[in-house]
């Protein structure tokens, strides 16, 4: 038993001598606050400077709210074992969470749960580093190995519930007052400093989650709202009187930054089979969101940003919806995380083939992989075409895995999973070769609706879902609440093309086009412009949202 002698007193005592629940709860729930929640603290004292007895009053104020909160939580587990599973539980997932939100300088608000509960195996694997397994060990096994070895004081059930109902009244009493107490000070904090509620761990993830898989923000017994009942295709895009169906394709980017595009300025030469093209590149588009849960069913919808619920979106008819009712052919060609309810139902889903597609190792595939066989998805008749294409794109922190090895043009990259112990160049370098390749990919889509250009009139939109901050501000990925994402995460590239038939067909106007381009756009635009380029007439339609429509000769 030496060893056990050899421990300091006071750390033997711990384990030997059973302590209150109440108290267990109380020191918990402080020890929560102060070493789980390292960006909160960031901010506060950026916003609080201790320079003064009141300012230090007001922190310890705060604090003190959230360790009320926290322990009022814990009081209400009556169940020994229960109790301890929670806490467990809570130290093994905020020690996760603490870690994203440090390394990454990201947000916990209801999209970020969502995409963390959207987000396939592939990507989980991807965010293992060596920091995120140093930080379980430190900071969830040991404390929940100690947490598990602490004895508690047992009493009857009756005495349990009195004392788990007087804590919890106490430490609510204990918040009203301290909130009433300095109430000024705090209403004036959270108003200017809104972000603060999605630092707080562990409320940040259990109250989104909780919502998440509770159906709040899904409910399974809403019928599905259809739209645009009326649409019908305009006979000048129908293929009648000799003409050919039309045939578009739609490259829904993954994670690109219109920053690192060339043809927007970037200095780095990312783009050099578009500048070869006759392509128009609209250079001020912003995303509907910062993740591609929001702005994937954003973009595809009839709802414009500030109108838009990603919760309701699953059960409102989208784009692809009316194209389906006015019986075009539509493929939708899936190399990311799915298409988040956008194509659910139509017919013709396919994620790409691994077994067949030299671009795939076991499930990691480039997004090349989604033009094998293409061909098979037009069908003989002269039916109009819509071919979508998702791609994984710039999606990070691996960018290095996003293109093949014939692609690293710019080096040294960032081969850690972890890009926050990279060098920004290192950074940039593997995320601009990611950009490099979704411009060859581009340009082979390209190709392919040029050697179908016997059959078909084309064109090409591609653009992305969101951007990605590399680095600057101490910010990585993307996923920030829109309100306080920088233009790193909401500027997105955008790029159209028309085959020459299209163009003449409909009377195209480059130069009018040309000209739009440069002028502000958004993801509301890409429902209304579809639906002008396929000729679909609606009273869901808006034209002032179409951006080729008054560049269209043959448009009425």
């Amino acid at each position: 038993m030496q060893p056990i002698r050899s421990i300091p007193l006071p750390v033997r005592a711990l384990f030997n001598r059973p302590i209150s629940r109440a108290t267990f709860n109380l020191a918990f729930s402080a020890f929560l606050v102060l070493f789980y929640n390292d960006s909160l603290w960031q901010l506060m004292l950026s916003i609080v400077e201790p320079d003064s007895l009141y300012n230090i009053a007001i922190l310890a104020a705060f604090m003190l709210f959230i360790v009320m909160v926290l322990n009022l939580l814990m009081s209400l587990f009556i169940s020994a074992r229960a109790h301890k599973a929670f806490a467990i539980f809570l130290v093994l997932s905020a020690a996760s969470i603490s870690y994203f939100m440090d390394a990454y300088n990201i947000m916990i608000d209801k999209s970020m749960v969502q995409n963390a509960f959207e987000t396939d195996a592939r990507e989980v694997s991807e965010l293992v580093t060596a920091g995120l397994v140093l930080t379980l060990v430190i900071k969830g096994l040991l404390p929940a190995a100690i947490i598990f070895a602490i004895r508690i004081k047992r009493r009857p059930l009756i005495q349990e519930l009195k004392a788990g109902i007087l804590a919890a009244i106490a430490s609510l009493i204990l918040a009203m007052l301290v909130i009433g107490s300095f109430y000024k000070d705090f209403s004036l904090i959270f108003r200017e400093n809104r972000q603060i509620r999605y630092l707080i761990t562990p409320t940040n993830y259990l109250y989104y989650s909780l919502r998440h898989l509770s159906g709040a923000y899904t409910p399974q017994d809403k019928p599905l709202t259809t739209i645009a009942e009326d649409a019908a295709v305009n006979p000048r895009w129908t293929a009648i009187d000799g003409q050919k169906p039309l045939l578009t394709m739609v490259i829904v980017g993954e994670t690109a930054r219109a920053q690192n595009f060339s043809l927007n300025g970037y200095v780095r030469k990312t783009n050099p089979v578009l500048a070869n093209l006759d392509v128009i590149n609209f250079s001020n588009v912003t995303a509907c969101g910062t993740s591609t849960a929001i702005s994937v069913p954003c973009m595809f919808s009839d709802k414009p940003r500030d109108g838009f619920d990603v919760d309701n979106a699953r059960f409102r008819e989208n784009l692809m919806d009316i194209f389906k009712r006015v019986g075009f052919n539509l493929h939708w060609r899936e190399n990311n995380s799915g298409c988040k309810g956008v194509c659910e139902r139509i017919p013709t889903f396919k994620q790409i083939d691994f077994s067949a597609s030299r671009w795939c190792e076991g499930v990691d595939c480039f997004d090349e992989a989604m033009l094998y066989q293409l061909d098979k998805a037009l069908k003989p008749n002269k039916q109009n075409t819509v071919l979508t294409l998702h791609q994984l794109g710039s999606h990070g922190p691996a960018y290095n895995k996003r293109y093949p090895k014939g692609f690293e043009q710019f080096s040294p990259v960032c081969e850690q999973r972890d890009v926050s112990t990279c060098s920004r160049e290192e950074i940039s370098n593997g995320y601009d070769n990611s950009i490099l390749y979704t411009d060859y990919l581009i340009g082979e889509a390209i190709n392919f609706l040029k050697r179908h250009a016997d059959r078909y009139d084309t064109n090409l939109i591609y653009v992305s879902d969101h951007g990605e901050s590399l680095g600057e501000n101490g910010l990585y990925l993307h996923g920030l609440p829109w309100f306080l994402a920088p233009a790193e995460q909401t500027q997105v590239p955008m790029v159209a093309w028309f085959s020459e038939n299209y163009a003449n067909r409909f009377a195209l106007d480059r130069e009018c086009i040309n000209k739009r381009a440069v002028q502000p756009a958004s993801h509301d635009n890409l429902f209304h412009s579809l639906l002008g380029l396929m000729g679909v007439e609606t009273t869901a339609y808006n034209k002032n949202l179409d951006l080729f429509k008054p560049c269209l000769g043959a448009a009425t």
